[in-house]
């Protein structure tokens, strides 16, 4: 009878990890599938994953007993939980370039059509708190939201800012699937500006946005002469020049 062939792994994907069940004094774990089976265990193979487990009526004949079958799976965070992790790293870079915008300059802008600096710090503290605008109903009429004053200087601009941070991340922790994946509807008065799930808030209307965001202000940081903090790498006012 011929050999089956050894299980070959493509290189993109990670060697299984091994787990049983039982203490590793009393669970030796073989290296590989054919030996886990003369050794009496059940084996369950997955993506990425294998589990041992000791099956005592495991026979060459009957194979394993599936009242004796053990599986584990890798657990994977929920999709609020993996947002929340991503917005807090985003947020502090985010923080770091709102600590420079200087209070003197709020009036400058790079051109006639563009924001000035602060205006686009004031709309960056604000858009943070777009999820928890989405979490109070299935609608909101920016017509007769209350929005915050403008802020007069960076102080306030932080102030707002880590509010709505510490808002943000305390409504991720809190929303349920069902609420999370529901639509939002965003209008002013009777026209209808977008119709979107809060997933798409989070990602879309809150993260890409402040992101998107972030990189303008840099720029204005730049042409201001002020020191740009390093985001996803190193920066030129940060590294000494090679």
């Amino acid at each position: 009878m011929p050999q089956r062939p050894a299980r070959t792994w493509p290189r993109r994907w990670p060697r299984p990890t091994l787990a049983c069940p039982l203490p590793p004094s009393k669970c030796p774990l073989p290296t590989s599938k054919s030996l886990a089976r003369r050794r009496g265990f059940c084996v369950s193979w997955g993506v990425g994953y294998v589990t041992f487990a000791r099956n005592p009526a495991y026979s060459r004949t009957l194979g394993p007993n599936p009242s004796r079958f053990f599986m584990t799976t890798p657990t994977q965070p929920s999709l609020q939980t993996a947002l929340n992790e991503e917005l807090k790293r985003e947020l502090q870079l985010t923080r770091r370039l709102l600590e420079r915008v200087p209070t003197e300059q709020f009036g400058w802008q790079p051109h006639a059509k563009s924001m000035k600096l602060g205006t686009l710090a004031s709309h960056m503290a604000n858009l943070v708190g777009f999820l928890q605008m989405s979490l109070q109903g299935a609608e909101t009429d920016l017509l007769s939201y209350a929005w915050p004053e403008k802020p007069a200087d960076t102080d306030e601009v932080l102030r707002r800012f880590d509010v709505n941070a510490q808002n943000i991340h305390q409504a991720l922790g809190d929303v349920d699937d069902a609420t999370f994946q529901g639509l939002w509807t965003m209008r002013r008065g009777e026209q209808v500006i977008m119709t979107l799930p809060r997933t798409a808030v989070a990602r879309t209307l809150v993260l890409n946005h402040l992101i998107h965001h972030r990189g303008q202000l840099s720029v204005y940081l730049r042409l201001l002469d002020i020191p740009v903090p390093a985001i996803y790498g190193s920066s030129a006012d940060e590294t000494p020049a090679r």
